[in-house]
């Protein structure tokens, strides 16, 4: 089939991609779910205020993985019935995706799980990091084929924590950041920028 032949004019409608950040009990899960036809993903207790179409609690990254696979085959048959996801929180999946990183240490599988850290998973020296980016990456990935290919809203909840910042121009001040983990060493990045790039990019 010729490329050129398959030329569109017609508008490309795709998903949203936003994250909803804020202190706890702030109301970010209320909010996310007023998105249009949303199906909220838990990732954590504190949803069960919300009257809102639900998937069991997630406690797995993996599992994580094999829902955004299932819902990814709905759409491509046409019969996924939502149009926003909901993630709750990107904080939470954090924290699953560092307890499935340092399940790959041969020390954490063999039973010694409070000796190993992220910081000491994998020889150490930020490899357990790395993979964990890796990850996320892949989780990002299916969220924006689910958003670019069949329109889905993916809506991303986030824990914050306030950040001293010294600016040389106005000086010391407290700001908000996402609950990510970081490294601001300008060399490497973690999640947090991970996910603002994506945000930027998209």
């Amino acid at each position: 089939m010729s490329i050129l032949s398959a030329i569109s004019s017609s508008q490309t409608k795709t998903g949203i991609r936003v994250v909803l950040s804020g202190v706890e009990k702030v109301g970010k899960t209320t909010l996310a779910t007023n998105a249009p036809r949303p199906l909220l993903i838990p990732l954590e207790t504190g949803y069960s205020g919300v009257v809102v179409n639900k998937v069991p609690m997630l406690e797995h990254y993996a599992h994580v993985m094999q829902l955004l696979d299932e819902i990814a085959q709905a759409c491509a048959a046409g019969q996924f019935a939502y149009q926003s996801l909901v993630f709750d929180s990107g904080t939470a999946l954090e924290r699953l995706i560092h307890t499935a990183v340092l399940a790959t240490d041969p020390q954490y599988a063999a039973g010694n799980k409070k000796g190993v850290t992220m910081e000491s998973a994998l020889g150490g020296y930020g490899k357990a990091y790395q993979v964990a980016n890796q990850f996320f990456d892949e989780f990002l990935k299916k969220c924006d084929l689910l958003a670019v290919h069949f329109g889905i809203n993916i809506i991303i909840t986030c824990h914050v924590f306030a950040a001293k910042i010294v600016d040389p121009t106005v000086g010391e001040y407290d700001s908000w950041d996402l609950l990510l983990h970081s490294p601001k060493n300008q060399k490497t990045y973690g999640k947090r920028e991970m996910i603002a790039r994506a945000l930027v990019r998209h």
